[in-house]
């Protein structure tokens, strides 16, 4: 099916079922979760339909997308997530991080379907402001979107705002293309943009997202992430820009980032994380610009256990072949503040003076490797002026047994470096790259060891 936004909205007239002429409000009071879902009821493979919400405020709790729909949200509406956890069933998959199944359920969720779009112009709003504000940070949150073993999805010209918890999750699922996608999810922790695991056939472009945790976020559990273009997005985040890996038991590759803004992203603009013995491989990053982001690069090899699924610690995977061409990184005086985030009684640090540099590390017996910086205009703000420990603490191996603190995804807090760290690499391009402080800074300029 695949209908273009444009497609459809030329076809609402004549082709389409409105959700006001089959029992919904649309009014900000009644739930219009029971009349909807018959809505949606109505699409099937044999029987594609067109639901149209046109205007108003539609309140509901868990709705069921169905195969072949298509929902178009004018600008005129919003579709809202009604505030309270009690109406939100636990039949909508589940989150699948350790330790975080007060993310579990969820606000719109498809399993099994193709050919589903969303589109319009209007607004999806998952009422964050009403979740998790009890001083309880694990209370029960709905994600927004969850997709599971789906094909051929589509959100295009929509507006995803103040999720519970993330945005969306794709799981699973191929043939996903997302296009002028506005996010903000700034409200609540948690607030990713876009999440894929064990998905395929990825194309993201003229997105605008902006987060508290990561904007974009590509993981892999039993299932391989791979063929993924990241293209034309403006990406801000009190977290990290575009993370690749953590969660990944299987391999993550084929990652293509190109010609996006990064702007006040407070910890890492691009993270790269193998830590559960898959490999991340053939992610790339070329003519972006990077605006107060302060770690711009942030690589490493390490082993964790971050899946739910996961089961023990596993060895070593492996990460090679990341390059970063013709990115050009500029700060200012806003770097010498600390970033923030309140939440549940408590001031979270997320970035701080000293924090920032681009860094890459790995164990002593497992390198990464092929790693490419060429065409790099860097401007650091500098500026810190005391002192850190010069021996940075290493990467464990906790599969073989080794204990201790480990150089890892959180720790430690602090940058031997003003620039570049780099530790344990074979094979280390840099080519191009143009250096400048705007403040003095006690620490090296770059570290490669």
């Amino acid at each position: 099916m695949n209908i273009r936004h444009r497609d459809v909205l030329s076809n609402t007239d004549e082709n389409s079922v409105y959700a006001r002429d089959h029992g919904c409000f649309g009014d900000d009071r009644h739930d219009d979760t029971k009349a909807l879902q018959a809505v949606f009821n109505l699409s099937s493979k044999a029987t594609p339909k067109t639901i149209v919400l046109d205007r108003g405020v539609f309140l509901c709790s868990t709705l069921y997308l169905r195969d072949g729909l298509t929902l178009v949200i004018k600008p005129e509406a919003v579709l809202k997530a009604l505030p309270d956890i009690r109406h939100y069933p636990d039949d909508t998959h589940f989150n699948r991080y350790r330790n975080e199944t007060h993310m579990d359920r969820c606000f719109i969720f498809a399993k099994d379907c193709e050919d589903i779009t969303v589109c319009g112009g209007g607004e999806i709003n998952g009422s964050a402001d009403r979740f998790g504000r009890t001083g309880d940070d694990f209370a029960p949150r709905p994600m927004m979107l969850r997709f599971l073993n789906c094909r051929g999805i589509r959100l295009e010209n929509i507006r995803l705002c103040e999720s519970a918890a993330w945005t969306t999750a794709f799981l699973d699922s191929s043939g996903i293309t997302l296009r002028d996608v506005t996010v903000r999810s700034v409200t609540n922790l948690n607030g990713d943009g876009f999440d894929f695991d064990g998905c395929h056939g990825i194309s993201i472009e003229n997105c605008r997202l902006n987060c508290s945790d990561d904007a974009i976020c590509f993981q892999a559990g039993r299932y391989p992430t791979f063929d993924a273009l990241v293209t034309g997005c403006y990406i801000s985040s009190l977290c990290c820009g575009v993370r690749v890996g953590m969660k990944s038991m299987s391999d993550i590759y084929n990652i293509k980032i190109t010609d996006c803004v990064f702007d006040e992203v407070w910890r890492e603009g691009l993270k790269i994380e193998a830590a559960e013995g898959g490999s991340v491989h053939d992610v790339s990053i070329t003519n972006c610009i990077m605006k107060n982001v302060r770690r711009p690069f942030w690589y490493i090899l390490n082993n964790d256990r971050v899946s739910l699924e996961n089961d023990r610690i596993r060895p070593f995977g492996e990460v090679y072949s990341i390059s970063a061409k013709n990115i050009k990184i500029t700060c200012n005086e806003k770097m010498a503040q600390t970033q923030s985030y309140f939440y549940c009684g408590k001031v979270c640090p997320m970035g701080f003076i000293g924090f920032d540099s681009s860094r890459i590390d790995a164990p002593d017996k497992k390198k990464i490797e092929n790693i490419t910086f060429e065409n790099i205009d860097y401007t650091a703000y500098g500026g810190f002026s005391g002192e850190v420990p010069q021996d940075y603490p290493r990467v464990l191996d906790f599969s073989a047994g080794e204990t201790g603190r480990s150089s890892g995804s959180y720790w430690p807090d602090y940058s031997r470096a003003v620039f570049f760290d780099i530790r344990n690499v074979k094979n280390l391009v840099m080519k191009n790259i143009v250096y400048k402080k705007l403040k003095p800074d006690s620490r090296k300029d770059n570290i490669i060891e």
